[in-house]
């Protein structure tokens, strides 16, 4: 068994930052305050944003209607059928010596002229739906814009800190509220390189951590928590104490409403050791903690 001081920390913690320069207009959360995954946290100002996206809709409709507008390709078509019989004719007249020569080419050339005439049309066509395509990515943009400026919960959590308030200015990349999910969290310890069994041995390996929620004080023994999982890391690089750091994700838990681990505690991870799974706060089976500490 090997025991050694730890730390924990959550899985979720993200310092929320703007994805857009604007002005905080809202700010719906306070400090302490429970969102769920998608809530609005912070919106800066919109107006341009929506009047740009007013202008790319325009611009996607005219697009739109001049791209499925198929008239002159119709009248060109119409024109070139005409153009082939009108040659034709000249042709057997032609065969009967009743037109010259010229005359049959002039019209020939208006044959050409037409079918030629068509092919511009299916080109202007193909140019106004891909006109119509860049307008719909504008449009598109437009919204990306809008929906940056509207900044959103990546996951279920708490307001641990609001960094900014209302009709502050904030530019891209700068934090305004730090939000945790106190759901999961993961146990960071390190373990002596000189070992029994070799790092390896260790992946996925069985271990209890030991939480100490209230330190002895008197004649009261201390409270301490046991929660058993197995090490999801183990560091591939010693560092210069020659020791592998090591994690283990556990679920928190709950003493009525509130959660009782938080981010920061110190803890002992037993590796390979055995305990009293998620022993409630305050209850039986919080004390025995054993004393085989390294």
């Amino acid at each position: 068994m090997v025991d050694n001081q730890a730390i924990l920390k959550y899985v979720n913690d993200s310092e929320i930052p703007a994805q857009s320069d604007g002005l905080i207009t809202k700010l719906s959360v306070d400090e302490g305050g429970v969102v769920q995954e998608g809530d609005t946290l912070v919106e800066l100002d919109i107006r341009l944003a929506e009047a740009e996206l007013k202008v790319a809709e325009k611009k996607f409709e005219a697009a739109k209607e001049k791209a499925l507008n198929q008239s002159d390709i119709e009248y060109n078509k119409l024109s070139y059928d005409l153009a082939k019989k009108v040659s034709q004719i000249h042709l057997n007249l032609l065969n009967r010596q009743a037109t010259s020569q010229t005359e049959y080419e002039k019209v020939k050339l208006e044959e050409e002229k037409a079918r030629l005439a068509g092919v511009v049309a299916e080109m202007t066509l193909r140019t106004n739906e891909l006109a119509a395509e860049v307008s719909d990515a504008e449009v598109g943009a437009a919204r990306v814009q809008i929906d940056l400026r509207r900044i959103k919960a990546p996951f279920e959590g708490v307001i641990a800190e609001r960094k900014k308030q209302v009709n502050d200015y904030v530019r891209v990349g700068e934090k305004i509220v730090r939000l945790v999910g106190m759901e999961k969290i993961v146990v960071i310890g390190r373990i002596p390189s000189k070992l029994d069994v070799p790092p390896h041995m260790l992946e996925k390996a069985p271990a209890t951590a030991i939480i100490t929620l209230f330190p002895a004080t008197g004649s009261t023994p201390a409270r301490q928590l046991k929660i058993q999982g197995n090490l999801s890391f183990v560091s591939p690089v010693q560092d210069t104490e020659g020791k592998f750091r090591v994690k283990m994700e556990i679920s928190n838990v709950k003493d009525g409403p509130n959660w009782v681990l938080r981010d920061g505690m110190l803890a002992t991870l037993e590796v390979g050791g055995t305990g009293n799974s998620g022993a409630p706060l305050g209850g039986a089976g919080n004390q025995g903690v054993p004393n085989n500490r390294r």
